[in-house]
């Protein structure tokens, strides 16, 4: 690619004539970045080959004032890229070549200060977007441990309320305070959200925490009943020996009622019936 002083030394013509076909469309320069014409050697001599006029050299100075105004060089119009007339002085063309080089140095600490903008600009948003990624998984963070604690006070309440109906349940019973505090612990250790997750009906619950209360009384329980039977049994025997002893002396009713008391009180009677009881009565009062 030639600048427009080398171009019109290849093609042997003045920069203003090279301008002057530009203007006429029969070269076309192609611009840089900054602007400047730069010419295709191929153009050039594709140009030459194809003038039905060959441009002549440039003009002595003996000619100049005889030669055309446009093909005189225009020294006096600015040039996009600086080129000099060939006549340059040496000091003219190092002052040319400070100049670029102070402009390409010039270009290059932008294109630094660009590169390094750009930079920052990558690092500000990796910290912001780093920076929204932290508080978005702090706040869904927040949410969570929020939600965590709600299922937890709402499990914790479904778990007391089944506590407090298998509790109804034993003081209905009402057993011994060393039994009721046993089966305390046993509705603290049974009572959990893996046999009674919030999903159970409460119904099924209640039925669930019922029958461990009445397998912790269970024992109690069966032992309070035969003492029931035995009781009943045992004052329905009392009664029939005061019928039975209702016309004897005081004395000796008095004596009998105290031996069959004794004789009570040693005998297993949980399995009879009243009329085994009678009998019993009958035998025992007929042999005093």
């Amino acid at each position: 690619m030639l600048r427009i002083g080398e171009a019109a030394r290849r093609a042997g013509v003045t920069p203003a004539t090279v301008r002057r076909w530009e203007t006429q469309g029969l070269i076309s320069p192609v611009r840089t970045a900054g602007g400047e014409r730069r010419y295709r050697e191929e153009d050039i001599d594709q140009l030459l080959s194809g003038h039905e006029e060959r441009p002549v050299t440039r003009p002595s100075n003996a000619q100049s004032s005889h030669s055309h105004p446009e093909d005189e060089p225009d020294d006096d119009l600015p040039d996009d890229d600086d080129t000099e007339p060939a006549t340059l002085s040496p000091g003219s063309i190092v002052e040319s070549w400070d100049r670029r080089i102070q402009e390409a140095r010039a270009d290059l600490e932008v294109r630094k200060l660009l590169r390094e903008q750009e930079r920052l600009d990558r690092e500000d948003r990796a910290f912001l977007d780093a920076e929204t990624a932290e508080k978005r998984t702090q706040e869904e963070e927040a949410q969570r441990l929020k939600e965590q604690a709600k299922v937890a006070k709402e499990t914790a309440r479904w778990l007391q309320t089944i506590k407090s109906y298998g509790e109804g349940f034993v003081t209905m019973e009402n057993p011994p305070p060393e039994l009721r505090a046993k089966a305390a612990r046993d509705l603290e250790s049974f009572v959990t959200t893996e046999k009674f997750p919030p999903s159970l009906s409460l119904i099924n619950a209640i039925y669930l925490v019922r029958g461990r209360v009445e397998k912790s009384l269970g024992r109690w329980k069966a032992e309070r009943a035969s003492s029931e039977i035995r009781e009943k049994l045992l004052s329905y025997g009392r009664h029939q020996a005061r019928m039975f002893t209702a016309n004897w002396d005081s004395t000796e009713a008095s004596r009998a009622m105290s031996a069959l008391e004794r004789v009570f009180r040693e005998a297993k009677v949980t399995d009879w019936t009243r009329d085994d009881m009678l009998e019993y009565v009958e035998n025992y009062l007929d042999a005093f």
